[in-house]
């Protein structure tokens, strides 16, 4: 007899309030998270995994969370006995997504007994529960290449920027990267481009910010190189990638000196971001964020 997996699901539902039904009202959440650094921790990841900490935390406090159990069972014989096992996996998950920060984190910075980072964050914003309507869709950031392989999300100075887009519908796709100084850029559309969205076809392999791999339809593409400003051995950029099967507008940005992409306030992009998104269910939106660190 040979060995078998059978695996049954079961769904327990931990809501806080009515969870009945999925709704599009934004809520204004608050969460507030420790993280607890390793030694091979600098102080931009804990500060960053303090803040995805702090943003589950609250958006779990105003939607609850659905716990998932896989149960696995096993049937092993051995000689002439015959064993069945059973392994049981949980996985927890928020009933809700985050829409964009009100206002900037708060960080309390300490360390533990060995040294290493201990950083409290404490982060507001607009949230939503999460609906079926939201279109999931493929997005990689890609270093020195311009294939999935070459996906990451550690960079050094001087390393090349590419973005690697796949979506399953018709749409429209926006591309922003906000740095350390609070400033947005726009980086999709290309800065020469004149339409103020990209349309993408559906089952598609996109790469953006790679002149070999252009789509002549959307202009010159524009090749992206990572710097470290001043004399900070690390840094951490927030790449956001928005894609919709409807129209929608990008942020009233300015342009620069025609070197660097066109830019407005982190402040201004956020509330942006939070209009668009409370105003369309189907977009999704994909967060990644890129460390840059010097590699001296």
């Amino acid at each position: 007899m040979s060995a078998r997996i059978l695996s049954a699901i079961v769904a327990v539902i931990l809501a806080i309030g009515n969870a009945m039904a999925a709704d599009n009202k934004v809520h204004s959440v608050k969460g507030t998270s420790t993280f607890y650094a390793e030694p091979s921790h600098s102080l931009v990841d804990a500060k960053r995994f303090a803040l995805e900490q702090a943003r589950i935390a609250a958006l779990a406090s105003e939607f609850g969370t659905t716990v998932t159990q896989d149960v696995y069972q096993r049937d092993v014989v051995s000689g002439r006995t015959e064993s069945t096992y059973f392994n049981l996996l949980n996985d927890t998950e928020v009933n809700g997504e985050w829409i964009a920060d009100s206002g900037e984190p708060e960080y309390e910075i300490g360390h533990d007994s060995n040294g290493c980072f201990v950083v409290t964050c404490t982060v507001k914003g607009t949230a939503r529960r999460i609906s079926n309507e939201s279109v999931d869709f493929n997005a990689i950031a890609l270093r020195n290449g311009n294939e999935p392989r070459f996906g990451d999300t550690r960079f050094h100075p001087d390393d090349e920027l590419k973005l690697y887009v796949r979506v399953p519908v018709d749409g429209y796709l926006l591309v922003y990267l906000v740095d350390d100084s609070r400033t947005a850029y726009s980086l999709l559309p290309y800065t020469n481009s004149s339409d103020g969205v990209i349309r993408l076809r559906r089952d598609h392999d996109y790469v953006f910010f790679d002149t070999a791999k252009a789509d002549p339809a959307f202009g010159v593409p524009d090749e992206l190189v990572m710097t470290l400003d001043g004399n900070r051995p690390t840094e951490a950029n927030q790449l956001y990638v928005l894609f919709s099967p409807e129209p929608f507008n990008k942020a009233v940005d300015r342009s620069s000196d025609g070197l660097t992409p066109r830019t407005l306030p982190e402040a201004d992009f956020h509330k942006w971001l939070a209009k668009v998104r409370k105003r369309d269910a189907k977009m999704g939106v994909k967060t990644m964020v890129l460390t840059i660190e010097d590699n001296k």
